[in-house]
């Protein structure tokens, strides 16, 4: 997403101050709330939000941005409330067919609560490999 986060100690409580980075489309609830640590498993979010795209050709979320017609609040709600719709039939509103399998997958990958989430980049790579190679 073309982001860094340069990290350089600070001593004032201004420069310590943590802020919110990220395209609104493709964050973590963590990333959203005020306050929140987050974890490498925001990665694993992201990443669940990325495959939905390459393969449906649209984020999870556009729709949502679309009917708050630009009201990032409203889109930042409907985040942190998390995906409602199952991946394969907002995949499929937009022409595409996903396995059925992606849905568990997906639900696993996006959810709210990170410990919900996969433990790792690896354990969920192999098993979208898997679902998407069966």
């Amino acid at each position: 997403f073309g982001l860094a986060k340069l990290v350089v100690a600070a001593t004032t409580q201004a420069a310590q101050t943590r802020g919110t980075i990220g395209h609104p489309h493709y964050m973590a609830p963590e990333q959203i709330e005020a306050g929140t640590r987050t974890s490498q498993r925001v990665d694993g979010y992201q990443l669940g939000l990325v495959a939905f795209t390459l393969l449906s050709g649209a984020a999870y979320f556009a729709p949502e941005a679309a009917r708050r017609k630009g009201n990032l609040f409203g889109l930042l709600s409907a985040i942190l409330d998390g995906p409602q719709e199952p991946a394969t039939v907002r995949a499929n509103a937009g022409g595409v067919q996903l396995p059925a399998a992606f849905d568990a997958w997906f639900a696993r990958a996006t959810a709210t609560e990170p410990d919900d989430r996969f433990a790792s980049l690896d354990e969920q790579h192999a098993a979208l490999t898997a679902l998407l190679t069966a």
